[in-house]
């Protein structure tokens, strides 16, 4: 169960860190943010933001990406070799929540930007 935590992580991370500002999916993360304009026949500027309860999950803190992307990767990894039981509800829930306080001890030991 320690190979699907990392790999988990890491996927993650780089989701995270993918679509931050000057990254290769940048605007991605803009539009997920609402920092974005989206353009469209029907709406010359429409400024769209999503709600936190979506934009959490989706990109924007990692401990909430955990429920989404965990959930994929756990699914991938657990039933490829296993069937649908009781286990494997129990080993989703601990997965699930042991990625999302990976997660959080990782970005608890990250340094944090000082204005000064």
């Amino acid at each position: 169960m320690i190979e699907p935590l990392i790999v988990g992580c890491l996927f993650i991370w780089g989701v995270y860190i993918s679509i931050q500002d000057n990254m290769i999916f940048g605007e991605v993360g803009n539009r997920i943010r609402g920092e974005s304009q989206i353009k469209g026949r029907l709406y010359h500027k429409y400024k769209y933001k999503f709600p936190s309860w979506i934009k959490k999950p989706l990109g924007t803190c990692p401990m909430c990406m955990s429920s989404i992307y965990g959930t994929i990767i756990f699914a991938v990894y657990y039933f490829s070799g296993h069937d649908f039981n009781i286990n494997a509800i129990i080993a989703y829930i601990c997965y699930v929540f042991g990625l999302a306080g990976l997660n959080y001890l990782i970005l608890s030991y990250m340094p944090q930007d000082e204005d000064n």
